[in-house]
């Protein structure tokens, strides 16, 4: 019976690992479709059969992967390293090589990784006389300055809460990230509850402390980059108002509504894409918003009648993103249904 027991044991083990390392063969398929131009990254990610978390970790890794693309790229051409690993897939390498060069470490242990691991030292080296070579191209391109951000869900916790939360949990609250090391944060200095963390702090790996906290799983934080809180900041509705978010999904602009408006008032939260109002609904619930109205139809057909009580109006719709700081460009070329 033991003898049978410890082979199970081990058998379980090895099932352990093999769903962890799978994110890489994901989000290689997901960087392949995008250069097939089969769909936005969004559209890809979210249409797999997984569950939320798992959807949500495999964008962040592919999108972090897509924002140093060339830079990798030209690292794996110098290194040669296709043609010394030929099982390695190209979309497979952009993204263990990302996730070695950028996180300082990969996610698990497995055959993807020792292949690698192998080249080591060879990548970094490549990585650091490109750097060199290229002081002229702008930093986040090589470096990955560009920050990460977590927003601080007051539904369901106080500022100084959280804070003390992530001081027990190792992080040091600092008012310049320069130095870029992996404890620390700060407080954006525009938009309130906002956090936050150098690029090299990765949220995407199975050990991060931080996504692995009571704070993330309970939904006291959220994983929000800036550029998505200025809406709801720049609205700034009042305590009791009457508000309409027109293109809804996922959820993360309308809970952050909620919690400007403390869940007095009632927002009306439309998305047309059934899968996405599900996911919509979902958010929401999990971050505690109670003064939402959800609609699965499109806003645009919708009588003015109906909403003659309304205060705002926040309209953020989905967009190429042309144009924005630190905004990935997703498609090499804009075709005229995308447009």
């Amino acid at each position: 019976m033991d003898g049978k027991a410890g082979k199970a044991g081990k058998a379980r083990k090895g099932k352990e690992r093999t769903p962890t390392e799978s994110i890489y063969h994901d989000a290689g398929a997901v960087l392949k479709k995008l250069d097939e131009h089969k769909g936005s990254i969004k559209s890809i990610v979210f249409s797999l059969p997984y569950t939320l978390s798992r959807k949500k970790a495999l964008y962040a890794l592919t999108t972090k992967t897509l924002q140093y693309k060339n830079t990798i790229q030209s690292v794996i051409e110098q290194c040669r390293l296709l043609e010394k690993e030929p099982k390695l897939t190209h979309h497979v390498a952009l993204v263990l090589v990302y996730d070695l060069l950028y996180t300082q470490h990969v996610i698990c242990k497995g055959p993807l990784t020792r292949m690698i691991l192998r080249h080591k030292k060879v990548l970094k080296g490549k990585l650091k006389r490109l750097t060199d070579e290229c002081k002229a191209v702008t930093p986040s391109v090589i470096t990955g300055d560009i920050l990460r951000y977590v927003r601080i869900n007051t539904l369901k916790v106080k500022l100084e809460d959280a804070l003390d939360e992530l001081r027990v949990m190792g992080f040091k609250l600092v008012t310049d990230l320069k130095d870029s090391k992996e404890w620390i944060f700060s407080k954006d200095d525009i938009v309130p509850n906002l956090l936050a963390f150098p690029s090299s702090y990765s949220f995407v790996t199975s050990s991060s402390i931080l996504t692995n906290s009571n704070l993330y799983t309970s939904h006291k934080i959220i994983l929000q980059d800036k550029s998505s809180c200025l809406p709801a900041f720049l609205l700034n509705p009042a305590p009791g108002s009457c508000v309409i978010d027109a293109c809804a999904a996922p959820g993360n602009k309308t809970s952050h509504l909620a919690a400007i408006m403390k869940n007095k008032g009632i927002i009306h939260a439309f998305d047309r894409d059934k899968s996405r109002y599900r996911t919509m609904e979902k958010i929401l619930k999990e971050a505690g918003v109670i003064c939402v109205q959800t609609y699965n139809e499109d806003f645009l057909k919708v009588s003015p009648e109906q909403f003659s009580d309304v205060h705002y109006i926040l309209v953020d719709p989905s967009c190429s993103g042309s144009g924005m700081v630190g905004r990935l460009e997703l498609h090499d070329e804009l075709s005229e249904k995308r447009l």
